[in-house]
């Protein structure tokens, strides 16, 4: 296939994610999801058994990529006392917890909500660990948060570029490649750019001036939108759909 779908952050936003898939092409699109399918939003238990559901159904049609939540969520599991644990709890993970095990994690000790997690959800827990980082495809990369432009080629970026880098749309893409990322809010990224005087402030799909960054994270669990982006494998971007926060 030619063209693919393509969506990012959704964050337990169950509702707003399948009215968007209604608008993917199943004969003629890969869908590629682009990572952050859970915490923060009430639904990340319904998400993720979605998206195992289209890849079970689907096969390699759907590309399934890590975001820095999905790999968080594995670190608690691991360590539910450790700082990577704090990080977890303190960006949305109680959300996670509470979608996944319900009314009775406010009386489970942390020890006891990872154990459950562990015990009840081991597949769920295989399958965000094993999700790959990146997607090249054609004349596009796909990441979750970016890579690290910097160096002289992209493939040195380590996994904590890929699941956490900031502001790397602002540097030259040296790449090669149209990159389409997440990660960061496309209205924060705009808010950067009014204090260079831009004021359009808006949730949609953010395309730089060169036109060589695409970032799509509509900020939906915060109230912005969840965007879909119809992109060609040679770069050119053919659609844009938003479903705005329900």
């Amino acid at each position: 296939m030619n063209q693919a779908f393509c969506v990012s952050d959704i964050h337990g936003c169950y509702d707003e994610f399948v009215a968007l898939l209604k608008h993917w092409d199943v004969d003629n699109e890969q869908l590629i999801l682009m990572g952050d399918y859970i915490d923060r939003g009430t639904k990340s238990k319904e998400v993720m058994a979605h998206i195992q559901q289209l890849c079970h159904t689907y096969k390699e049609q759907v590309i399934v990529l890590k975001g820095n939540h999905d790999a968080m969520l594995g670190e608690f599991v691991e360590d539910p006392r450790g700082t990577l644990a704090e990080r977890f709890l303190r960006n949305g993970g109680q959300q996670t917890l509470a979608s996944f095990i319900g009314e009775r994690v406010a009386h489970l000790s942390r020890e006891e909500q990872a154990n459950y997690m562990e015990t009840h959800y081991e597949q769920e827990l295989a399958f965000l660990q094993s999700l790959p980082l990146y997607y090249e495809w054609g004349n596009v990369l796909f990441t979750h948060a970016g890579f690290q432009s910097k160096y002289t080629t992209w493939q040195e970026s380590t996994e904590e570029h890929f699941l956490w880098i900031r502001q790397h749309y602002g540097k030259e893409n040296g790449s090669g490649l149209r990159n389409v990322f997440g990660h960061t809010p496309t209205a924060r990224i705009r808010s950067e750019e009014e204090k260079h005087g831009s004021h359009e402030e808006h949730h949609g799909i953010w395309i730089s001036n060169d036109g060589k960054y695409i970032g799509i994270d509509g900020g939906c669990v915060f109230g912005g939108q969840l965007n879909g982006l119809r992109i060609k494998k040679d770069g050119r971007i053919v659609g844009i759909i938003q479903e705005a926060k329900q």
